[in-house]
């Protein structure tokens, strides 16, 4: 009986000591995944901050862009008003050819993005994550083709086109620009049928701008919320 109770003492010792063992596995296990996940929550902290930094230099883009493709497109509908009965002022009419005459580039930021992808760390707001890749994947490359649409069109307009660019005499970029004849019946002729063909183009980049900036406010709001949550 002696042996036997040293034996139920002995398998009690070794079966507490299977117990803490496991426990203290089962401890590591989650202190070790706590930690990882902690990592993975200010890895996704810094990537986020990122992204609102190269969105909110976007945002200052497009207002700018929005701002003179508004500019544009004021000057553009006075002119076509103005043309057939020549009702126009010299110098407004000089400010509004520069206005129609500039054109912006857009140059998007996502290299946070692009960061991110890269480092195969998965959003945990997959909602979000989304909302990112529309915008960086779709939007951004939308609102670049749109102004190189633009630009295209000014250097058809300038270059190639002889009745109009040879009446331009002095070009102040983005201020004005003075014109030779302008009174002159076939460059007023060809001037409105460029204008009328523009004005559509116009906008139409206008409303990309428009709804792209859009976007863009909103995924400022949802980034800020998400790193609110994280943070907290």
């Amino acid at each position: 009986m002696l042996d036997q109770n040293k034996y139920t003492q002995y398998l009690k010792y070794a079966v507490g000591e299977i117990v803490l063992v496991v426990i203290g596995i089962l401890i590591a296990f989650q202190v070790n995944e706590w930690s990882q996940n902690r990592k993975n929550t200010i890895t996704e902290i810094n990537m986020l901050t990122e992204i609102k930094s190269n969105v909110t230099e976007d945002s200052i883009q497009l207002k700018e862009i929005l701002r003179k493709r508004q500019l544009t497109a004021t000057s553009v509908a006075r002119m076509i008003s103005q043309m057939p009965d020549q009702s126009f002022n010299l110098d407004t009419l000089s400010i509004d050819l520069a206005h129609f005459l500039y054109f912006d580039r857009f140059f998007p930021t996502n290299n946070a993005h692009e960061m991110l992808k890269s480092s195969g760390l998965s959003l945990t707001n997959r909602l979000l994550a989304v909302k990112l890749s529309r915008y960086f994947d779709i939007l951004q490359h939308r609102e670049v083709l749109v102004n190189k649409d633009i630009e295209m069109a000014f250097n058809e307009f300038i270059f190639k086109n002889r009745t109009i660019s040879k009446e331009i005499i002095a070009f102040d970029f983005e201020k004005s620009i003075k014109i030779a004849h302008p009174y002159d019946p076939i460059f007023l002729k060809e001037l409105l049928n460029q204008l009328i063909l523009f004005k559509d183009n116009n906008n139409g980049t206008l409303n990309y701008t428009i709804s792209t900036l859009k976007e863009n406010n909103q995924l400022l709001i949802d980034v800020r919320n998400e790193l609110k949550r994280l943070q907290h």
